[in-house]
């Protein structure tokens, strides 16, 4: 059971992190589009790295167990 919730937060900050990295090229229009600034898309290109992944699957771990 801890591997398979492990591989869900695992899963769910991969997916982010490919939207994040996806944000790079998308033009000014389209960010006017899905009402984001610049200055938004440029705080969440500098969490797509490696670092900004491992920390998206240890904040999903800790919300996990406050919600219990």
């Amino acid at each position: 059971m801890l591997i398979i919730g492990l591989f869900t937060h695992v899963h769910c900050a991969l997916a982010r992190y490919k939207s994040r990295k996806a944000l790079s090229s998308i033009s000014t229009q389209q960010l006017f589009d899905i009402g984001m600034t610049h200055d938004e898309k440029q705080a969440q290109l500098t969490q797509a790295s490696v670092l900004g992944f491992m920390r998206d699957v240890l904040r999903s771990i800790q919300k996990k167990r406050r919600a219990r």
